[in-house]
């Protein structure tokens, strides 16, 4: 299964080691997918990253693993009908 992790913190990362000793394809969604932690991450689990629009529309199970304060942004009714 193709799980898209929005966020690439220790709870995204953490949750990224697990699914991929579980064996499911990851794709990451951030800001920078260039950034060094980031690609340090995707070589550590197999992850792809990408923005998070792009992970999101591409995976069957999106998660957000952002802090509390994105998550009001993220719930509003206009950025959920886009991705759905």
């Amino acid at each position: 299964m193709t799980i898209a992790l929005i966020g690439a913190g220790q709870v995204a990362s953490a949750l990224a080691r697990g699914w991929t000793r579980s064996g499911h394809e990851l794709l990451l969604g951030v800001r920078d997918p260039s950034d060094r932690t980031v690609q340090s991450l995707c070589q550590e689990t197999q992850a792809r990253a990408r923005s998070p629009r792009e992970a999101a529309e591409a995976a069957a199970v999106v998660v957000l693993a952002r802090p509390r304060r994105f998550r009001r942004w993220a719930r509003s009714p206009a950025r959920s009908s886009s991705i759905a």
